[in-house]
C-alpha cells in the first residue's frame, strides 16, 4: 500500500494544517509569519539536516530544486541529490541539475519519525520519506546515528515502466568545508550491504567548525544488496549524473570485500544506484545515511581523569559493517514500529486540539536528536556496557553556545523524554547528579550545565544567579522520572545532594530578591520562579518519604504548604490572576511553571487559581506601537514586563495547565509561529531566536496522560540523613521532632519572612556595590534602600535599587551583617 495511505487521518489533517496554515486575522501578522522548516535526517547533533522554510508561499517547498538540505538551520547547504529514471528519461526528486527534469512536490507530511514528500512524475506516483526512528526501550537502536531514505512508487497508467533510482551525497557540503579539504574513503560490499565510508583526512577530535558541524567522525551512505541490481561510483557530480542519465547504472561491485579506497577532494560525490527493473504496479527502494562519532564524548570524570565515551551501539556491534547490515535489514520492522508509535500518540492525544499533532513532529525531532546515548570505555579501550549515560548538546544555542546538557533546556525537553522513554531522562540526569555529589562541587544550589563546549564535559563549580531555577529544575526532573518509572534508584543514590538542594530552596525560593529566571527576568520576588521552587519542595517531600527519611519529608511538606499559602497572598491579583511580581497589581505573568503542579500532582495551587488565571490570559492584548496583537495570533509573552518576547516552551507549558479554551488558543498560536523557542516582536517584524530541544515542551499537555507508577526500590533510608537507627524509640523521636518542628516553623514564619527580605537586600547590595555606591535609610517611608549616587552626598540623583520594610531591629541586623558603621549614610570604598 502506498506510504501516504498508511498515515492516519489525524496526522494527515494536522500536518496539512502545519504546512499549509490558515490565514491569520491578527493585525498585519500574516505579513510576519513564515512556515515550518522540514526535518530530513535528524538523528543526532551532527546528523541534523532540514529543508529551509519558505517565506514567500503557502508550501514549504514547491519543486525538487527547493528541497535542499541545510545543516541545522545554518546557511550551509548539505548537498544530496536523488534522481529517478523512467523509461530512459531522468527526473530530479531532490537537487537542481541541468540534465534532469524538475518535478513538483504535491504534498509534504511531517510526523515524529518521518518526513514524506509526494510527487507525480509522469505515469508514477512517488513518495520519498526521510525516516528517523525513535526506539523506546532499545538503547542499541536508539543510539544508532543513521536515518533511512525510503522511496515508494505506484504506476498510475496500468502500463509497465523501466525504473532506476540514483542518489548521491557531496562531502564538501556534508562536512561543511570549502571543497578544498581532502577526505579518505572506502567503499565496502558485505554481501548484504553496499556502503561508502568517508571522513575528513584532517580529523580534529572533539572539535566543531564555524557552522557547528563535527570535524571528526565518518559519513556512511548505504543501501542493501538484494535482488535489485546495485551499482556505485565516486567522482564529479556532472560525470556521474551524466553516466546515470545515459546508461541507468554506474559501476558493478563484487559480492563482498573492499571495493575501493583512497583519498579525494571533498567536492567529489559518492553515488549509489538501484535498478528496479520493470515496474507494473508498485516498487520501492531504501537507502540510509549515517554520521558516526566514535568516541562521541570526552568526559571529565568526577573521580579524576578523562574518559572517552562511545555510542552505545558499540556494546553490540564492533564492526560498522555489522551495524549497517542490521540497520538496513531492520527497515520493515522499524517502519512498523514507527507507525505503532505514532498511532499511540493519536490515541493519547484524543481530546486535545487537532492543531496539537502538527506541533509534535518537529518538536520530537529537535529533542530526540539533541542527545547522544553513550557507553564508557575501560583503560584498555574495552567498551563497558554497564556504564551508560546520555548527554545533550544545546543545539539551538539560545541560552549559551554549545553547552553540554543545559539544565533549563533539559527541563523544557523533559516531557518528551518522559513520554517516549523515561529511562533516557535518568541517563541524562545522572552525570549531573554524580558530579555534584563529588567533592569538586561546593555550591548549595545546582549547576547550570555539564560544560560549556560540547562534546567536552568539563562541569564547573561556578557561582551563578539561577540557583532557584536550576535547583528546582533538578528536583522536579528527578521526581518526575522516579514517579513515572517507579524507579527510586536516583533518589537513594543521590539523596544527600537532593535534600541539600531542598534546604537551599527553603532559604531562597519564597523571596527571590537576587535570583534570575531561565527566561532572563531579573526583578525581585518573581511569582513564576517562586512557585517553581515551592513545587520542587513538595516534590522533595515525596522523594524523602520514598527514601524512608520521614523527618525530611515532614519538614519539606510543611514548608511547601506554608510557602504556597504565603505565595497566594502575595502573588495573586484581586481577580486571582497571577502577578509577575509580588504586590505589583499592574503586572501579570504567563505563570507557566504552574504546569508542574498538575504534572506532578503536588496539588498546591488549586483549580480555582488555574481557572481564574486562564480566564485572565484569554483577554490579554499585546501592544507594540503602532500595532496591537491578539494572543490568538502569536501566543502570550513571558509577562507584562516583556511584551515583545514570546516563548514556545512557556506557551506549551501554560497549555498544560490551561482550561480547554485557552489551551486551544495557545496551541493554535504556536502552530502559526515559526516554530522557534523564542521570537521577539519589534515594530513590524518577527525575529526568531532559536530552534532547540526547548521545543520538547510541546509534549507538556500529552505527558499528563502518562501514568505514575509509584516509587519503588528504597527499602532503607540513606544513613547520612537518617542517622542509621531503626528502633521504635527513634521513630517516636522523629514523630515528636516533626511536631516540634512544625510548631517552631509556624511560630517563626513572620520573623523568617522579614529576615529573608533583609538578607535579599543585603545580597543585592553586596553584588551591586562598587566604590562610590551608597546605602540610604528613608525614615519617613519606613524603607531601606541601596543604590548608586551620581556624586558624593547627592541624594536627589540616587537610584534606589532595592527596598525592604525598615525598622530599628532591621537596622541593627543590617549594620551587623554588612559591617556598616552608619546605616543612614554609608559610602562603600571597595
Amino acid at each position: 500500500m502506498h506510504v501516504l495511505l498508511r498515515l492516519s487521518v489525524a496526522w494527515a489533517v494536522a500536518l496539512l494544517l502545519l504546512l499549509f496554515p490558515a490565514p491569520t486575522t491578527a493585525q498585519t501578522l500574516s505579513d510576519l509569519l513564515f512556515f515550518a522548516p522540514v526535518p530530513l535526517e535528524v538523528r543526532s547533533p551532527y546528523l541534523n539536516f532540514w529543508t529551509p522554510a519558505s517565506a514567500t508561499s503557502n508550501t514549504t517547498v514547491s519543486t525538487a530544486a527547493e528541497a535542499q538540505a541545510q545543516f541545522f538551520f545554518t546557511d550551509a547547504f548539505a548537498g544530496r541529490t536523488v534522481l529517478i529514471r523512467i523509461d530512459g528519461v531522468t527526473h530530479a526528486i531532490f537537487g537542481q541539475l541541468p540534465l534532469a527534469n524538475q518535478t513538483n512536490v504535491t504534498g509534504v507530511f511531517v510526523t515524529p519519525t518521518r518526513t514524506t514528500f509526494t510527487f507525480q512524475i509522469g505515469p508514477l506516483e512517488l513518495s520519498a520519506a526521510f525516516f528517523s526512528p525513535i526506539e523506546p526501550g532499545d538503547w542499541v537502536r536508539q543510539s544508532t546515528p543513521f536515518a533511512y531514505w525510503y522511496l515508494e512508487m505506484g504506476v498510475t497508467d496500468g502500463k509497465a515502466h523501466d525504473v532506476q533510482i540514483y542518489a548521491h551525497v557531496q562531502t564538501s557540503d556534508f562536512f561543511l568545508t570549502d571543497g578544498n579539504s581532502n577526505v579518505t574513503f572506502s567503499t565496502w560490499a558485505t554481501g548484504q550491504s553496499l556502503y561508502h565510508e568517508v571522513q575528513l583526512q584532517d580529523q580534529r577530535l572533539f572539535s566543531e567548525n564555524a557552522q557547528g558541524q563535527a570535524e571528526w567522525g565518518a559519513l556512511y551512505f548505504t543501501t542493501a544488496m538484494n535482488d535489485d541490481d546495485v551499482t556505485y561510483d565516486i567522482g564529479s557530480e556532472d560525470s556521474l549524473v551524466h553516466s546515470f542519465s545515459v546508461q541507468g547504472n554506474l559501476k558493478t561491485p563484487p559480492a563482498t570485500a573492499t571495493v575501493i579506497e583512497g583519498t579525494t577532494n571533498t567536492s567529489s560525490v559518492f553515488a549509489l544506484v538501484r535498478n528496479l527493473g520493470t515496474v507494473t504496479t508498485n516498487s520501492s527502494a531504501v537507502f540510509s545515511l549515517g554520521f558516526v562519532q566514535s568516541p562521541a564524548i570526552q568526559f571529565a570524570h568526577p573521580s579524576g581523569g578523562t574518559q572517552l565515551r562511545v555510542p552505545y551501539f558499540h556494546t553490540k556491534y564492533v564492526a560498522i559493517g555489522d551495524l549497517i547490515d542490521a540497520f538496513l535489514g531492520d527497515f520493515s520492522s522499524a517502519w512498523q514500529r514507527g507507525l505503532h508509535l505514532e498511532s499511540q500518540i493519536d490515541i493519547n492525544s484524543a481530546g486535545l486540539p487537532s492543531d496539537y499533532l502538527s506541533l509534535l513532529g518537529i518538536a520530537t525531532r529537535l529533542t530526540m536528536s539533541s542527545a547522544v546515548l553513550t557507553a564508557g570505555t575501560l583503560s584498555d579501550g574495552t567498551v563497558d556496557g554497564t556504564d551508560v549515560t546520555m548527554f545533550m548538546k544545546n543545539i539551538g544555542a539560545l541560552t549559551g553556545s554549545n553547552r553540554v546538557t543545559p539544565v533549563e533546556v533539559l527541563y523544557s525537553a523533559f516531557p518528551t523524554f518522559m513520554y517516549f522513554d523515561p529511562t533516557l531522562g535518568a541517563l541524562l540526569l545522572e552525570p549531573l547528579l554524580e558530579y555534584q555529589t563529588s567533592s569538586h562541587y561546593t555550591r548549595p544550589y545546582a549547576m547550570p550545565d555539564a560544560g560549556t563546549f560540547y562534546p567536552n564535559t568539563t562541569f564547573s563549580n561556578v557561582i551563578h544567579l539561577q540557583g532557584v531555577e536550576q535547583t528546582a529544575n533538578m528536583l522536579i526532573m528527578t521526581y518526575a522520572y522516579s514517579r513515572i518509572s517507579g524507579d527510586g534508584s536516583l533518589i537513594n543514590a543521590y539523596y544527600e545532594v537532593l535534600a541539600g538542594w531542598a534546604d537551599y530552596l527553603i532559604e531562597s525560593t519564597l523571596f527571590t530578591e537576587t535570583q534570575v529566571s531561565a527566561d532572563g527576568l531579573e526583578i525581585s520576588n518573581q511569582t513564576n520562579l517562586a512557585v517553581k521552587g515551592i513545587i520542587a519542595l513538595k516534590a522533595m517531600s515525596v522523594m524523602s518519604a520514598s527514601a524512608g527519611v520521614e523527618s525530611d519529608s515532614s519538614k519539606f511538606s510543611s514548608v511547601a504548604t506554608s510557602y504556597i499559602n504565603q505565595w497566594k497572598e502575595l502573588a495573586l491579583g484581586s481577580d486571582n490572576h497571577v502577578l509577575a511580581q509580588y504586590g505589583n497589581e499592574s503586572s501579570w505573568s504567563l505563570a507557566y511553571n504552574m504546569f508542574v503542579d498538575k504534572w506532578l500532582q503536588t496539588e498546591l495551587i488549586g483549580e480555582d487559581i488555574f481557572t481564574a488565571h486562564s480566564n485572565f490570559l484569554k483577554h490579554v492584548n499585546i501592544t507594540i506601537a503602532p500595532l496591537t496583537f491578539s494572543i490568538a495570533g502569536i501566543g502570550i509573552p513571558f509577562d507584562s514586563f516583556r511584551p515583545n518576547n514570546i516563548s514556545y516552551s512557556s506557551n506549551m507549558f501554560a497549555a498544560g495547565y490551561a482550561d480547554l479554551a485557552l489551551q486551544n488558543t495557545l496551541i493554535s498560536a504556536m502552530r502559526s509561529e515559526p516554530l522557534t523557542e523564542e521570537v521577539s516582536i519589534n515594530d513590524d517584524s518577527l525575529t526568531a531566536w532559536s530552534r532547540s530541544a526547548d521545543l520538547g515542551a510541546a509534549f507538556a499537555p500529552l505527558v499528563l496522560t502518562v501514568p505514575s507508577n509509584g516509587i519503588h526500590g528504597n527499602a532503607s533510608a540513606p544513613a547520612s540523613r537518617a542517622g542509621g537507627h531503626s528502633s521504635a524509640a527513634r521513630k517516636a523521636g522523629i514523630a515528636l521532632g516533626c511536631l516540634a518542628l512544625a510548631t517552631v516553623l509556624l511560630g517563626l514564619l513572620y520573623t523568617y519572612r522579614r529576615r529573608r527580605r533583609v538578607r535579599g537586600a543585603l545580597a543585592a547590595a553586596r553584588m551591586r556595590f562598587r566604590p562610590g555606591h551608597r546605602a540610604k535609610r528613608d525614615s519617613n517611608a519606613g524603607m531601606l534602600g541601596v543604590g548608586v549616587g551620581a556624586g558624593a552626598g547627592d541624594e536627589d540623583d540616587m537610584m534606589k535599587l532595592d527596598f525592604i520594610p525598615y525598622s530599628k531591629s532591621d537596622a541593627v541586623r543590617v549594620r551587623r551583617e554588612a559591617g556598616w558603621k552608619n546605616l543612614e549614610d554609608y559610602e562603600y570604598d571597595g
